[in-house]
């Protein structure tokens, strides 16, 4: 039973960050000049790729026929750059589902973010720019 809650949570979650993702919401307006393009993929923002809803998350969205692409933070450090987020004006994505609130990650230090503060800064800035609507699957309170 567990198991089927999650995957429709998951699936309530991501078709809400979809259809918040219109390029044409009231965000733009409040920008200088709108984007010239927006890939309709979604970023999937994991820690380690270890977190038990991130194959929940990628059975959704190949199950919606929704395109995405995943991203490991601690396999690839310091890539999610804003060429990787977008080239000039046009987004490469139109949502992004992070798997739990802050990229928390185990390391022999304990527990921190799998995000450098650059990654951190170009995200907020690229979701700022275009628009982007994140929906985060689990996060604290």
């Amino acid at each position: 039973m567990g198991g089927r809650l999650v995957r429709a949570w998951v699936l309530v979650a991501i078709s809400i960050a979809l259809a918040a993702a219109n390029p044409r919401t009231a965000i733009h307006a409040q920008t200088s000049a709108p984007p010239c393009g927006l890939e309709l993929r979604v970023l999937v923002l994991s820690a380690d790729g270890r977190e038990t809803v991130l194959p929940a998350i990628t059975h959704a969205l190949d199950y919606l026929g929704t395109p995405y692409r995943t991203y490991v933070a601690r396999q690839t450090a310091g890539g999610l750059t804003p060429a990787f987020l977008a080239n000039g004006c046009h987004a490469n994505f139109n949502a992004v589902i992070q798997t739990t609130g802050d990229l928390a990650t185990d390391t022999s230090s304990g527990w921190s973010t799998a995000l450098t503060t650059d990654e951190v800064q170009a995200l907020q800035t690229f979701e700022a720019q275009f628009g982007i609507r994140q929906v985060t699957s689990h996060a604290a309170c």
